[in-house]
């Protein structure tokens, strides 16, 4: 089972991996387990190592319990969850790597083997410190952001944003149904949607009224509240979240189906900084807007006047392609796994994986497949035109 769900390792980028690899020789590090590991294994799945008939996948598995891991080779596990640690364990051997570099430096800085002209940096505290080189620290490649913003519905008042990271999406599905189902944008459209937060402290509001009645108050308001993307990953993991929970307290499945598409441009779901001017069809407003980011579903839905921009749907910086599905047949408690995937050989190709069985597949069988996790890629300014027909 789980040589098979490591499937999922083909969505990682090969440069991330080989870029730790090369850090970790950089500092003849040997603590690193899991990114050799997952090296081997990503190449033995995909031809690049020979004709593999039996590999044990057990050396991954051995790495990521060697992390702490609670991992057992006789119960079922979760894809999703699977990829949470490993993402998690692999950013904590980048951390080590670069922590046990700085601590090298600052023996060398205690031997005062260090110059004191222009390769030393001055600071307030320790009057100088090392200027340090060296190895470019790996960037995780499914680290996104988020850009929180709340604005009082009574004055207009717009607290600073709040960025907060994520290494994927989690999209609700509740909205869709046996029937009809959903579409992906439809849940990117949940969401980015305007949140109504009540009893919220306003500055703004507690000043006026300050300065009127010449009382320290804190006046509390209805805020509105919403959430874009403000920085994109290179690769883009999303999980439809299938389970939930019943009336009865029950854990269920959602058996509905979500179309998603092979191209997709993330525009409509971005913040962009107050001074960019994005091209939009809308009337200038005597008020800006809260986040500018949004479909035109959600445009209509807006209240108070916020309008949201960023509906240039041909900015080619924010279109990604789709490389991966992950399905899960079963219900909340127990099922299978399998996966489709883009060809190594060849990308326009897809392969469908299930345990032993591997086999070529048409793109309208992945299309329309119940998928549970998907995994696109940034698409490179430079081949867009040729990729995607608007």
């Amino acid at each position: 089972m789980w040589f098979f769900k490591l499937y999922q390792l083909l969505a990682l980028p090969k440069k991330w991996i080989q870029s730790i690899i090369i850090s970790q020789k950089k500092n003849e590090n040997k603590e690193l387990t899991v990114a050799p590991s997952v090296e081997k294994i990503i190449k033995v799945l995909s031809n690049a190592k020979g004709n593999e008939d039996d590999y044990s996948a057990m050396e991954v598995i051995l790495s990521l319990q060697a992390h702490g891991w609670m991992i057992s080779n006789n119960e079922q596990h979760d894809a999703y969850e699977f990829y949470q640690l490993l993402i998690a364990t692999l950013n904590e051997e980048i951390d080590k790597l670069f922590v046990n570099s700085k601590d090298d430096v600052l023996k060398i800085r205690k031997q005062n083997h260090l110059p004191r002209a222009n390769s030393s940096i001055i600071n307030r505290v320790s009057r100088t410190l090392p200027s340090l080189d060296t190895t470019h620290r790996p960037n995780d490649p499914f680290r996104g952001s988020f850009a929180n913003r709340m604005i009082c519905d009574n004055c207009g008042y717009r607290s600073a944003i709040k960025f907060q990271k994520f290494g994927s999406l989690i999209l609700n599905i509740e909205h869709a149904t046996i029937k009809h189902g959903c579409t992906m944008e439809s849940c990117f459209d949940r969401l980015i949607k305007l949140e109504r937060v009540e009893d919220v402290a306003c500055q703004k509001c507690s000043e006026q009224t300050c300065s009127i009645k010449k009382i320290k108050t804190n006046i509390k308001r209805l805020f509105l509240r919403q959430t874009t993307i403000s920085k994109l990953p290179q690769c883009l993991c999303i999980e439809l979240q299938r389970t939930y929970y019943a009336n009865d307290g029950s854990t269920r499945k959602n058996q509905s189906f979500v179309r998603f598409p092979e191209f997709f441009d993330v525009t409509p779901y971005r913040y962009y900084p107050k001074d960019r001017k994005m091209q939009t069809s809308q009337s200038h407003t005597s008020r800006r807007p809260l986040l500018r980011g949004g479909s035109s579903e959600q445009k209509q839905k807006m209240s108070c006047s916020l309008s949201v921009g960023a509906t240039n749907s041909c900015s080619t910086a924010n279109w990604y392609k789709l490389i991966s599905v992950i399905l899960h047949f079963g219900d909340a408690y127990n099922g299978h796994f399998t996966v489709f995937r883009r060809s190594p050989g060849n990308p326009e190709r897809w392969v469908y994986i299930s345990d032993q069985e591997v086999k070529y597949v048409s793109k309208e069988t992945v299309m329309n497949s119940y998928a549970y996790m998907l995994f696109y890629e940034k698409l490179d300014l430079h081949t867009l035109d040729t990729k995607v027909t608007l």
